[in-house]
């Protein structure tokens, strides 16, 4: 049986440790109307995709053409792409084509934003005309290895916990303005 999000997520719920904690339903990005539901679907995808922006791994590698993006890049570049919108994290640029692949040369390349067509989006600037991108996508959990499942275990989990400490500390304050509001009520004081 493939790995879902819901065991990722019912995973960090064990790990995080919460004794009340009862495992979610549903999968990324809706789970269950359940407190700890409502906060995963809310932070697992960020986490998942800070995961593999700070950990690029061989199973989240995707290669590339660019699209031209129509806009205009500054002086100092002379091609400009639409961002991929997979991409987590570009990790190198390369040429449609290598005259010696046994001599790469670095290219050189920016993450920028542009406004194309009256909406801002982000974009590369390069000197490569035809470029490839070499990037992180955040792909499915089915095809993460062992030390990817890990790394946004412990994320969740560190997330969660976090969540928990500031939903819990509201219920308490909470609560304690209700009990100061009622004793005041009973002095007569408003």
């Amino acid at each position: 049986m493939a790995t879902t999000s819901n065991d990722i997520a019912n995973e960090a719920i064990d790990l995080m440790g919460w004794s009340e904690a009862v495992p979610v339903s549903g999968v990324a990005p809706t789970f269950d109307t359940s407190v700890l539901g409502q906060i995963l679907s809310r932070i697992y995808q960020p986490a998942v995709a800070a995961i593999f922006r700070s950990f690029p791994s061989d199973c989240a590698r995707k290669e590339a053409a660019l699209a031209a993006s129509g806009g205009v890049p500054p002086a100092q570049w002379t091609q400009e792409y639409v961002y991929p919108s997979d991409c987590v994290q570009i990790l190198q640029l390369a040429p449609p084509t290598f005259t010696d692949p046994n001599n790469p040369t670095p290219i050189r390349w920016q993450v920028a934003n542009d406004v194309i067509a009256g909406t801002q989006i982000k974009v590369i600037w390069s000197n490569l005309a035809g470029a490839i991108a070499v990037y992180s996508t955040a792909p499915s959990e089915a095809i993460w290895d062992a030390s990817v499942r890990r790394a946004v275990v412990r994320e969740l989990a560190s997330e969660l916990a976090l969540a928990v400490a500031k939903l819990e500390t509201a219920m308490g304050l909470e609560e304690s303005a209700g009990r100061a509001g009622a004793g005041a009520m009973s002095r007569g004081e408003t």
